[in-house]
């Protein structure tokens, strides 16, 4: 999505074309690192970046409390799409009023680069709310899988002992 495209969008949708942006270009696996989180801080919701914050905490700790022969729970590839391998383009972004929440039902793809054939295609859904007079995100509805990034964060950070 181009910035000059962003004129035409209402609200909700440039906060979710700015995200995905962001993965885009940031976006390396797992959870995102303290730095991350200050510039998602603008487009995520308090509560969905303090989960990430426990979420940190939680992994910190599963490393340390792992036995060194025992691979630590831990997040790997992208937490914040529907696919593995994070997105390489964003396709569309369609946006849906449901009460106060908009959804963003965001079609998105992942190519390889070095094999034009290898291309994978899907649709994630984004909640967004208003919070502090501006529209942010809640939440992310993986559609392959039917999991959100709020469950799955949740359970992390629930477990005891990391599930060790």
């Amino acid at each position: 999505m181009s910035s000059s495209s962003f004129c035409a969008e209402s609200a909700p949708t440039r906060v979710a074309a700015e995200f995905y942006e962001w993965v885009i270009g940031h976006d390396g696996g797992g959870l995102p690192k303290e730095s991350d989180l200050k510039s998602l801080k603008k487009i995520l919701s308090t509560d969905l970046v303090y989960l990430l914050h426990a979420s940190l905490a939680a992994e910190e700790r599963c490393a340390a409390l792992a036995p060194r022969d025992i691979k630590p729970l831990m997040f790997e590839g992208s937490i914040f799409v529907g696919n593995y391998e994070s997105l390489t383009k964003v396709i569309s972004l369609d946006e849906k009023k449901v009460d106060e929440k908009f959804i963003i039902n965001a079609r998105l793809r992942n190519s390889n680069p070095k094999d034009a054939t290898d291309i994978i295609d899907w649709l994630d859904s984004v909640t967004l709310i208003r919070e502090n007079d501006k529209y942010v995100i809640s939440n992310i509805e993986y559609a392959n899988s039917k999991r959100t990034l709020v469950k799955i964060l949740k359970k992390y950070i629930s477990k005891k002992e990391c599930g060790i």
